[in-house]
């Protein structure tokens, strides 16, 4: 059945004259997690396992496809040309541009996976400085310290930085809200969009962004699900008390040990207060001074399982996010504080899959 289907699909296409080759109708389906546009002008294609990558770069370079159809559990599908896909140099991520994604796939979306896919980091934090910019739970931009919430608990840090200022980068907690907007979208949508809501209105993705940052302000100040609000904070709690854990033992570590990170001594260490700047940032973690001509910055994270075959990392629950682009970001430093167990490798030649990091370089110290 499956070689009359390509046989009637290869006639059907000859006759068109629109390609030379067979469409090979298994490998250009490809299943995917989420559009996630970047910075306005590129729109990541996150598929559902790294391995079909690989497998749809080398249909697109050998024209097996002129069209890949991608598709989610929400039983969505959307046909890109082959020739609107491109990948990232560094880490051969896909790609289409961002105008192509608001142009041809956005319109097609259902509103729930607009409404889903906007509890993203940049409207979270939109939503957070609508909540509170000018009031006494506001602090604001300085030289050294990040715009946030200070004063709500749970605090953090001698400066009482809320854990709210972290929703933006903890993926959990993208999910829990996305489950309570998905929930108000089903059950109580004049929640979300007012009592002249319409339910056969169309919005452009800007009015859904104002939509959804409204509605996450009214959680974030307690208006709507505060439960699932306290829910959402003691989580972040939980997630941030685990991570200086780890943190604060592997900076002592380092301190005694400074060949982790290529230091003969160690003669200060800086550990940046929750809020500043090089931490939220520049994903600096810690610098450390000693014998070389300019501090060594370390990006910290727990050391679950390291596979030395692979050179492969992971991390647990952390978030496995890329510094490759943080120039004060010299090492990764992973770290059991239950076992002292560390591996440092330098911030380069990486590539991040779900939870782990995988290096193409060797460690460049470790004891385990």
């Amino acid at each position: 059945m499956k070689d009359l289907v390509r046989k009637i699909l290869k006639e059907y296409v000859e006759e068109l004259d629109i390609v030379d080759n067979v469409i090979d109708v298994d490998e250009c389906r490809v299943k995917f997690n989420e559009f996630k546009v970047s910075y306005g002008r590129t729109c990541y294609l996150n598929f559902s396992d790294s391995s079909d990558i690989e497998r749809i770069k080398n249909n697109i370079i050998d024209k097996k496809c002129q069209v890949i159809t991608i598709f989610n559990n929400s039983g969505e599908s959307f046909d890109i040309p082959s020739n609107e896909i491109r990948f990232t140099l560094n880490e051969g991520k896909p790609y289409i541009s961002a105008s192509y994604f608001y142009r041809e796939i956005y319109p097609q979306l259902n509103v729930n996976v607009k409404l889903v896919g906007g509890i993203n980091s940049g409207n979270i934090r939109s939503a957070l400085k609508l909540s509170f910019e000018g009031t006494e739970n506001w602090s604001e931009d300085t030289v050294d310290m990040s715009e946030g919430v200070i004063g709500i608990p749970p605090t953090v840090g001698g400066n009482e930085w809320s854990v709210m200022n972290y929703f933006d980068t903890k993926k959990s907690v993208h999910e829990l809200l996305r489950a309570l907007i998905s929930q108000d979208n089903n059950k109580n949508p004049e929640i979300i969009y007012g009592d002249e809501f319409s339910p056969g209105e169309d919005y452009s993705s800007s009015e859904y962004d104002e939509l959804i940052i409204q509605w996450l302000s009214k959680v974030f100040k307690g208006d709507i699900h505060s439960d699932g609000l306290d829910s959402i904070k003691n989580l972040q709690k939980k997630s941030i008390e685990s991570g200086e854990a780890t943190e604060n033992a592997a900076v002592e570590y380092i301190a005694n040990n400074p060949e982790v990170i290529g230091l003969n001594s160690i003669t200060e260490t800086v550990k940046y207060e929750p809020g500043h700047k090089k931490d939220r940032w520049g994903g600096i973690d810690a610098e450390f001074y000693g014998n070389s001509s300019s501090p060594i910055g370390v990006q910290i994270k727990p050391l679950a399982k390291y596979d030395e075959t692979k050179n492969k990392v992971s991390i647990g629950r952390s978030n496995a996010n890329d510094y490759s682009n943080k120039k004060g970001v010299d090492y990764f430093v992973f770290f059991n504080e239950r076992t002292n167990e560390v591996v440092t490798f330098k911030n380069s030649n990486y590539k991040v899959s779900g939870n782990s990091y995988i290096f193409a370089d060797e460690p460049f110290y470790y004891s385990l």
